[in-house]
């Protein structure tokens, strides 16, 4: 049973981690048609501050709202270690995901034309 809640955890941290690369890519393809710098630059900074905001949540507010008399600030600075390291990891993983996106955009342009 250990097994399972610990596995059911790392779903969770890769579902937080993939749910903004996803919105991400939603929004720069909702935007393309209107301008397309303003659609990479939002489908790359938006996965940064969704992650931001959602882990923030999950777990800082969380922590805090179930242990409202906690004053050590151990798990704090755990959460936001992973909140930083988290933050590099999106930031990584957008700019990746937006070339791939203006790659595989190129290469329909060049085969169709």
């Amino acid at each position: 049973m250990e097994a399972l809640s610990t596995l059911w955890n790392f779903l969770l941290l890769f579902c937080l981690i993939a749910f903004p690369q996803l919105l991400g890519v939603l929004v720069y393809f909702k935007l393309k048609p209107v301008h397309r710098w303003l659609a990479r630059v939002a489908g790359t900074l938006l996965p940064v501050i969704v992650f931001i905001g959602f882990s923030w949540m999950v777990f800082i507010y969380r922590y805090y709202k179930l242990h409202p008399d906690d004053r050590c600030g151990g798990q704090l600075f755990g959460a936001s270690l992973f909140i930083l390291i988290g933050t590099v990891l999106e930031i990584v993983l957008s700019v990746v995901v937006q070339v791939r996106l203006h790659r595989s955009a190129a290469a329909r342009l060049a085969s169709n034309g």
